[in-house]
């Protein structure tokens, strides 16, 4: 589910950036924090507009983007991963 003012069929303004409250949706992440692998939780990196790998879960609480649905073994990426806002 994407949040939008717009209906589904209507064009949307080149200015506007989609959010996804949940759901499976690709992403941009990078592996800057280690290699990601299917079912890691990912948090905010420091490459702005990416996710990477949380490893420390004692920070994580209220920083967790999604869980990654695919893996990532170096550099960065888009891939697929799993929204759920709460």
């Amino acid at each position: 589910m994407l949040g939008s003012i717009h209906k589904i069929d209507e064009a949307s303004a080149n200015d506007e950036i989609p959010l996804a409250v949940v759901g499976i949706v690709p992403c941009k992440v990078t592996a800057e924090n280690g290699s990601i692998v299917a079912g890691d939780l990912l948090v905010a990196s420091s490459t702005l507009g990416h996710a990477m790998k949380g490893t420390d879960r004692s920070k994580m609480l209220g920083a967790i983007v999604g869980k990654a649905l695919e893996p990532l073994p170096a550099g960065s990426g888009v891939i697929q991963v799993l929204v759920t806002l709460q």
